[in-house]
């Protein structure tokens, strides 16, 4: 203290490492005096690996990466989609040569087939309005006055959407396609009635028009007030239900109301303004249509005072066919919503206990095989020791997932009968149930994306009670196999298994305590040698990376193999493992799922 310092240096020292080189390098023994030192490298090996290797995934049969993008709740899947291939056009520029990407399916492309489907509804629906409107009205000037109300509703209805923050989605495109047959009533029966009046009354179209709005303003506000009290009581419906056809059910109510305002202001403006009075004797195809129409409405008034004067009978077929609707609605399969085909499908690979991934990986190879050779599969992706029914890693499980060609290929008029997913579905379910090794169970995926992780029934068995998990499962099996007695039902599938084989190790803690044996390290070392462990980090490519500890696969294949592990005792001398534990055979569930916090089995099938 006291003296200047001139200078001052950082210290600094080797940081982590970073090569599997210089782990191969660490001093694991060395004699004193440096006689003789045991590295890394002399009893093992360090290499650059997968963090897991109890998965497998691979793309058209060939080793992959798979790469699964959910979109955040809220969040516009069609923007995701369009996003996602963006950013992987870009990343691609920087990859290694000999690495590409495939986008193996996108779900988003079922949504814009179907928005697509939609649009092309749409404008075939308004002209159907426009040609029956044309036909019934007989004169371009009439036809044009409803046919404004179209777009004028349907512009006022995109406004009132966006002032409830309502997207362009399938469901409001419906609403809107609905709404083009119902807008354009209003403005009809105003315009029939401008035309009666011309024509009964002899008013001029303005006048005529006067007339009319005195006449059938009354009926106009009643027509939406009733088209509202079925729709908009719809968008309070409870439950997922109700979220579905809220905006369905909004859209025809906005689209209503303007429809009806545009009745009562701009409807009968523009009869004043392009009626003209006198009308031409019809001629041709009108004569006939108007002859036809007349006998059918003479008819139709016979048949109504029969019905008035036989009102005792009519009561009676009234109820006799509410009756015979009650009957049959009990009778019809009912569904939350009917399976579509949304170009792709997914499935399971189940293998029997204790099956290892490579046994697991032979069937989903043959399936892959199969998938590959229809004509209208566009790519097939296997994920080994991983279950879609479960959600969990598991060895003997598989999960694959089958993405179709477009839907103009399969679409076309040779093709639609045997390449629709519920016809790839149905080959598929005859030729894989054919494999003996495993059992293969293709599946529909969920008719709302995220509602379920399969289409089809899905079903939970919960225990409440006290029962063991033998009475369990039996009461599991009895269900599964009364179901799969159902005709309705194709496909009962369940993954409980309380009878998978399992290896249980018992520690003699005394003995370990008399050898001074920890009984932590002996965990430790079955850990690292029959499974793995993490022990450090390592930086790599501005990133850190786990250092993963394990034997050699060729060490822990045989139960046996536990004779060969020695742990160090307190004094320092080398315990062998079997004299402080011992090994059994036991059956038992390979794992336990809970439904509402008690355990319960998941039960697929297809309706």
């Amino acid at each position: 203290t006291g003296n200047a310092v001139e200078q001052s240096f950082a210290v600094t020292t080797t940081g982590r490492l970073t090569e599997p080189g210089e782990f191969e390098n660490i001093i694991i023994r060395a004699q004193s005096g440096g006689a003789a030192i045991v590295r890394l490298k002399d009893i093992g090996r360090a290499e650059l690996g997968q963090k897991d290797y109890s998965i497998r995934s691979r793309f058209q049969g060939k080793p992959a990466t798979v790469i699964a993008v959910y979109q955040q709740p809220g969040a516009n899947a069609l923007d995701v989609s369009k996003q996602v291939r963006a950013t992987l056009a870009e990343m691609k520029k920087s990859f290694p040569e000999g690495i590409d990407y495939e986008i193996a399916m996108d779900t988003t492309e079922f949504t814009r087939a179907s928005i697509t489907d939609v649009v092309h509804t749409f404008f075939e629906a308004v002209v159907l309005v426009v040609i029956v409107v044309f036909v019934f009205l007989q004169s371009l000037r009439a036809t044009l006055i409803p046919v404004l109300a179209v777009p004028v509703s349907i512009v006022g209805t995109f406004m009132g959407m966006e002032a409830l923050g309502f997207s362009i989605n399938m469901l409001t495109l419906f609403g809107m396609v609905l709404a083009i047959g119902i807008v354009v009533d209003d403005a009809i029966v105003v315009i029939e009635n401008v035309e009666r009046n011309m024509t009964v009354h002899k008013l001029d179209p303005k006048m005529a028009a006067k007339q009319a709005m005195d006449e059938v303003a009354g009926p106009v506000v009643a027509i939406v007030l009733v088209l509202c009290a079925v729709f908009v009581p719809v968008a309070f419906l409870g439950g997922i239900t109700g979220q579905m056809y809220k905006q369905f059910a909004i859209t025809i109510a906005i689209s209503v109301v303007i429809s009806g305002i545009v009745a009562l202001t701009l409807s009968p403006a523009l009869a004043a303004l392009l009626l003209k009075p006198g009308h031409h004797e019809k001629k041709g195809f009108f004569r006939w249509f108007d002859n036809q129409f007349t006998r059918m409405t003479a008819g139709y008034t016979r048949a109504v005072r029969l019905i008035i004067k036989r009102f005792v009978i009519a009561l009676l077929l009234f109820v006799g066919m509410i009756v015979l609707a009650v009957v049959m609605m009990r009778d019809i399969p009912t569904a939350f919503l009917p399976p579509e085909d949304q170009g792709y499908l997914l499935g399971a690979v189940i293998m029997p206990d204790a099956a290892s991934l490579d046994r697991t990986g032979q069937v989903s190879d043959r399936v892959s095989e199969y998938f590959m050779k229809q004509p209208a599969v566009g790519s097939i992706t296997t994920v080994d020791g991983f279950s879609i029914l479960d959600s969990q890693n598991k060895n003997n499980s598989s999960t694959f997932f089958v993405g179709f060609k477009s839907f103009e290929d399969r679409y076309s008029s040779a093709n639609i009968r045997t390449q629709n997913a519920r016809a790839v579905l149905v080959d598929a379910y005859k030729t894989l149930s054919q494999i003996r090794e495993g059992i293969v169970v293709p599946l529909n995926p969920p008719s709302i994306p995220g509602l379920g992780t399969t289409g089809g029934t899905e079903m939970w068995i919960q225990s409440k009670g006290d029962a063991t998990i033998a009475q369990f499962a039996a009461v599991v099996d009895d269900f599964v196999a009364k179901a799969k007695q159902r005709p309705e039902l194709t496909g009962v599938t369940s993954t409980f298994n309380a009878n998978s084989q399992q290896l249980l190790v018992d520690v003699d803690r005394d003995k370990a305590e008399t050898l001074g044996v920890p009984v932590q390290d002996v965990y430790s070392a079955m850990q690292t040698m029959f499974g793995s462990l993490y022990v450090s980090q390592f930086n790599r490519s501005s990133r850190l990376w786990q250092v993963i500890l394990q034997a050699e696969p060729s060490y822990r294949l045989k139960p046996d193999d536990l004779t060969q592990i020695f742990v160090r005792s307190s004094n320092g001398s080398m315990v062998p493992l079997k004299s402080v534990v011992t090994s059994r055979y036991v059956t038992g569930p390979d794992l336990i799922t809970r439904f509402n916090n008690f355990p319960a089995v998941k039960i697929t099938a297809n309706a």
